[in-house]
């Protein structure tokens, strides 16, 4: 990925308008790539980590869909329906955003490292977590927030009740 890492404060002329919702807990982020003021129409596409074959299809399907005609493909960068969705918006040239629950230099999981730098190119990866931060469970709730916050809609594809995808449509 390339190792130019910007940052924005909430009061940043180019600070995403999206995270301003979260008042005082609007954070400063880094990003690796662009955030632009398209993306403030952008859809959030998460689920499973361990996605089922009808759960791929219809990521693939609403990734590609929407990304044709425009809209940024927000998520999270885990394996199944995230890595799904990121990967279908890049398929048609789309972009997307991948929010991190780890700092920018710490991609998890490390399988998706390729991706995060193809991300970055057509798009941004961002993070709320300082360069060095580990992927720790508590990281990836408050990740789930700025995912949703960024969102203008969230399509659940699926899920465990009790998983941290909910956690992210409680948000939205």
């Amino acid at each position: 990925m390339t190792d130019l890492v910007g940052f924005l404060y909430p009061w940043s002329e180019s600070y995403p308008e999206n995270l301003k919702v979260l008042g005082n807990y609007s954070p400063k982020i880094y990003i690796k790539g662009s955030v632009l003021a398209a993306d403030s129409r952008a859809v959030a596409i998460v689920g499973s980590r361990s996605m089922s074959q009808y759960g791929k299809e219809i990521a693939t399907k609403f990734g590609r869909f929407l990304a044709t005609r425009g809209v940024t493909i927000i998520s999270g960068l885990a394996r199944g329906i995230d890595t799904q969705a990121h990967l279908s918006a890049l398929a048609v040239g789309g972009r997307t955003l991948a929010v991190l629950g780890s700092g920018l230099d710490v991609i998890y999981p490390p399988e998706n490292k390729a991706l995060a730098q193809k991300i970055a190119l057509h798009g941004a990866v961002i993070s709320q977590f300082e360069l060095g931060g580990k992927p720790l469970p508590q990281n990836f709730l408050l990740r789930n927030k700025i995912i949703a916050a960024l969102a203008k809609a969230v399509l659940v594809v699926e899920g465990a009740s009790r998983s941290g995808t909910f956690s992210i449509a409680t948000h939205a």
